[in-house]
């Protein structure tokens, strides 16, 4: 309990700093879930690491949503498929089923912001998605198997 409420008071005040320092909103939650991720990696390696899954969880959401938030209105956006790659790539490393889980849902949800920013006016809409449903039943597939042959290792 007590390691559980010191991270959950270290990321508060953390993301109370930035805020008197007057960073932006996206720089805070990118930099906050930056560190509640490092946070939960030290975690996972230690006795703790049953705690490690929420703080994946938490880490990974903060940090989705601050890279977004920086990459939406600019001209590299595309940039955040790369940032959700490598959230499932970490969670190969680390072993942890809720970082696959936010990196799965970070790219799936960009790809369906992708196409509804820029396909939603299109005559083509219903055939894009069709053609993204299939995409995301992919991904799960893909997800499901990175989940079995690399972090919980069963056949």
């Amino acid at each position: 309990v007590h390691v559980f409420l010191s991270l959950w008071f270290a990321a508060f005040t953390l993301g109370n700093l930035l805020d008197i320092i007057g960073l932006d909103w996206d720089v805070q939650s990118t930099l906050t879930g930056a560190a509640i991720l490092a946070g939960a990696f030290s975690l996972n390696s230690s006795t703790h690491a049953p705690m490690a899954a929420f703080w994946f969880l938490a880490g990974g959401i903060m940090t989705g949503y601050g890279v977004f938030d920086l990459l939406e209105d600019s001209p590299v956006h595309i940039l955040y498929v790369g940032y959700a790659g490598a959230i499932i790539y970490l969670s190969t490393l680390v072993r942890s089923r809720m970082l696959l889980f936010t990196g799965t849902c970070a790219m799936i949800g960009y790809l369906g912001w992708f196409t509804s920013e820029y396909f939603a006016d299109s005559i083509g809409w219903p055939l894009v998605l069709i053609i993204i449903g299939v995409v995301f039943i992919g991904f799960s597939v893909f997800a499901v198997k990175i989940s079995r042959d690399y972090i919980t290792g069963s056949p």
